[in-house]
Order: C-alpha cells, then structure tokens, then sequence
C-alpha cells in the first residue's frame, strides 16, 4: 500500500544557521513534528520551484526577507501569481526589517504573518499554528463553497433530461391525446421531485458531516429507472440500449437509490448517448466479479476519449468538455459529479476509452466499470 505523504512546511533563508533554528523550533513542537515534513531551502529559486510542484501539499511557507538572487517579496509575488488562491499556503515572512514601508509591501501580497529576528521560541510556535490555522479554515471555506457549486452542477445538469422528455411528450399531446404518455408525463415529473429531494439531502447532510443514507436495492431495477430516463434522447438519434443481466434479477446492492440513478447512471448513459453515432447500441452488462463484488458496464461505441483528456476527466479545475457526435453542448462538468457521487456512496468508477486518433487496432469507444463491494 503506498504511504499517505504528510503534508509540508517549507523554510526558506540564505542563512543556515536560522533555517536550522526555526527547523528546531517547529521539531520541538510534538503537534507540528507528527503532522509535518519539514522541508528547508538556502536557495530562494529552487525553494519556489519546489512550492510551486503542485505534488507537493504545503500549508506553510515560513521566507527569509533579504537573500540573494530572489528576496522575499519577489519570492512570494511569483508563488502568489502561479498558485491558485484556494489551494495557495499560508506563508510568514521573517525579517531583521522593522520599517513601516517593509512591512506594509509584505502585507500587501497577502502574506498571513512577518516577525522579526532574532526568534523568540514561543512567539514563533504560536505564529506557525496560528498562520496553520488560516490555511486550514480557508480550505474548509473552499470545500464548502465548492460542495455548493457541485450540488448547484449537479441540479441543473440533471433536471434538464427529464424537462426535455415532457415537453416532447406536451408537444405530442397537442396532437394527440392519449393516456400512456400522461403516464410518461407522470413518471418525468416525480423523477424532477426525486431530483430536487438528492440535491436538498446532498445538502444537509454535508453540512453536517455525515454519510448518505444507504439502503439494498435491486441493481436491475436502479438500472431500468435510468434507462427509462435516457430513452428518449436514444430513440432521437437511433442508438439501442441493451441490458444483459448474467446474474440473478434480484440481486442487490448497497446505496442511495435516487442518487445513484439520478447522479450516476443517468450521468454516464447520457454521455454515452452523446458520444456514439446513430445506429449503434449501448451495451450494459452487469456481472459477478468476486464473492462479493458487483460490476457493472456500460460500453458504447462512439469516438471515444482522447488519452489527454481521460486523464483529466474527474478534474472540476481541467477542460474536458466537446461537442457530441450531433454536435451536442457538454459541460465539462458531468464526468467530476459522477466521481464525486461515486467516492461518496462508497462505489468504485474505472474507465478504458478507444479514439479513432490513437488506437488503430481496436474498436473505438468508452468502457466504464462501476463496482459494488
């Protein structure tokens, strides 16, 4: 299993002797030691260079104010200007500099503390915690912001299918009235409630820091609900959905019901849909993997994910949206809900994807797994 890299704090001064001071200092710390790599620097290009390898996870930069090649005001413009401000460290800058003009430059880039030498043990401690805590409540201010820009997403990204279904049915009753599709009708309108009913759940339960509520539900029936519901948008451009079920048509699975159906599948057959030609098929395959691990495929045929973008497509921060085969408008943002719904009901997502621009020798199109334990 590969080891969970703790998180660093990043000292940077010209001067060895005060990076091995404040490095002692922090060492001495019990909570600091247990929680942090400590990684210090003499150079002040390679210390950024080194803040700026995003595989690094620092909350904490503590730089020296005067040094060669780079001072500290440089140094933090330039980090500053090429990190993101949701994920940007805290920093702290250190000084012999007590003038007003000083530190008012180094206030103005943002900068969560500035002491000056010499170091004073406690005083230090105290500032590196307190800074730490910054960071970490602008991390939980961003995850809350960004849990509501996922529930908002996934609202308008996911009512939109069933609201298209009833105007095309509206459009057909002005021609003609017939009861099957006030029955569809019925079925499109309960599923924008049931919808509404995961996003609200979504909501409160995040804000409270628990877990969806999970319960058994036969994998067939989640899977023909979702099919239900991407049907119309098959039909319009000619692709065939088929489910072959090679286990038992009772078998259950463990999740939320609504959001798996509503989050996921539908999220996924869409996509599906988009991406494939007209007169092809959409294959889902639902199997036995082990004992007790449930998978189920969905294969189409279509173009198919370029490598650069597969590597990128649960990423909310990269562009992965294209037009579909008909030209259809994409998001970008469907594949990261599905990941996101996926993590949290506890599932597990692979995908294999052919393009005709990279893989000559084998039938284009998306392959994605989703298992259950």
């Amino acid at each position: 299993m590969k080891e969970h890299k703790k998180p660093q704090i990043v000292l940077i001064d010209d001067t060895s002797e005060n990076v091995e001071i404040l490095k002692m200092i922090i060492e001495d710390t019990t909570e600091l030691k247990e929680q942090y790599q400590i990684h210090s620097f003499s150079d002040p290009i390679s210390a950024l260079e080194h803040c700026l390898n995003t595989d690094n996870h620092i909350h904490l930069i503590l730089t020296d104010y005067h040094m060669p090649n780079l001072d500290g005001l440089e140094l933090i413009n330039k980090y500053v200007e090429k990190t993101n401000p949701l994920q940007r460290a805290a920093i702290i800058m250190i000084s012999t500099e007590d003038s007003v003009e000083i530190i008012s430059k180094a206030i103005s880039k943002e900068i969560d503390d500035y002491f000056v030498k010499p170091f004073e043990p406690d005083i230090v401690t105290y500032r590196v915690l307190s800074s730490i805590s910054k960071y970490k409540l602008r991390q939980e201010i961003s995850e809350s912001k960004k849990i509501k820009e996922i529930l908002l997403r996934a609202l308008i990204h996911d009512v939109a299918t069933p609201i298209t279904v009833i105007q095309y049915y509206c459009d057909q009753l002005k021609k003609e009235f017939e009861s099957t599709k006030l029955d569809k009708m019925k079925e499109m309108t309960e599923s924008i409630k049931n919808i509404l009913s995961s996003i609200k759940e979504i909501e409160s339960l995040e804000a409270s820091k628990s877990h969806y509520v999970v319960g058994t539900h036969k994998l067939q029936n989640l899977v023909n609900k979702a099919l239900s519901l991407v049907e119309l948008q098959a039909k319009q451009k000619d692709v065939k959905l088929i489910l072959n079920n090679h286990i038992e048509d009772n078998i259950e699975v463990k999740t939320n019901g609504d959001l798996f159906i509503h989050q996921v599948l539908v999220n996924l057959l869409i996509n599906a849909v988009k991406f494939s030609p007209a007169g092809s098929m959409i294959e889902l395959n639902i199997n036995r993997e082990a004992e007790e691990t449930i998978v189920l495929s969905i294969r189409d045929y279509g173009i198919g994910i370029p490598g650069k973008l597969l590597n990128n497509i649960f990423k909310w921060d990269k562009a992965t949206s294209r037009r579909g085969t008909n030209g259809e408008m994409g998001t970008g943002f469907g594949m990261p809900i599905v990941k996101k719904f996926i993590d949290s009901l506890g599932h597990d997502i692979s995908i294999d994807s052919y393009s005709a621009e990279e893989c000559f020798d084998k039938q284009t199109g998306t392959i994605i797994n989703l298992s259950f334990h």
